[in-house]
């Protein structure tokens, strides 16, 4: 797959931040971050001028380098439907030029856990700790929208 694919997007909103994760169809991750609740215009300003993905996201990176925005295509938007998703998922609707889905969030969290040990391999004294056990040093709210857009895409699929 090319950089100029289409790409799913994850979101995973809450009170005072929202994960977001941009997703190939293979559930490959592109990009992902975390944007403060306050910044959810952002939303309309990047749906309607997806060329911009790249300037208007950088700031909020946490996974994969800004690079990976360019080109960027929009095929589906996926939103978690926990705390606080019904006033972005109405923003998204509104501005989205695509389909946009509410997924079941629930487990999320743990996927992200996973997720995190995939992309950061454990130190070795980590890797003698139960999986449970291992704490990721940063909040997970990017990993989280992952996981979300994986839903989206077997649910688009399906």
């Amino acid at each position: 797959m090319g950089i100029h694919d289409a790409v799913v997007l994850g979101l995973d909103p809450g009170r005072d931040k929202i994960g977001f994760a941009a997703a190939r169809r293979d559930k490959s991750l592109v990009v992902s971050g975390v944007l403060p609740s306050r910044e959810d215009a952002v939303w309309e300003r990047a749906l309607g001028r997806e060329e911009d993905m790249k300037e208007i996201f950088s700031p909020w990176l946490r996974e994969c380098p800004a690079s990976n925005m360019e080109g960027l295509k929009l095929s589906l938007i996926v939103v978690g439907n926990g705390t606080c998703s019904g006033p972005l998922l109405q923003r998204v609707r509104r501005c989205a030029r695509c389909e946009v889905l509410c997924v079941d969030e629930r487990g999320t969290t743990l996927e992200a856990r996973k997720l995190y040990w995939r992309l950061h391999r454990p130190a070795w004294w980590q890797r003698l700790l139960p999986q449970g056990m291992r704490v990721p040093p940063r909040p997970l709210d990017d990993l989280a929208a992952w996981a979300i857009a994986a839903r989206g895409i077997d649910r688009a699929e399906g």
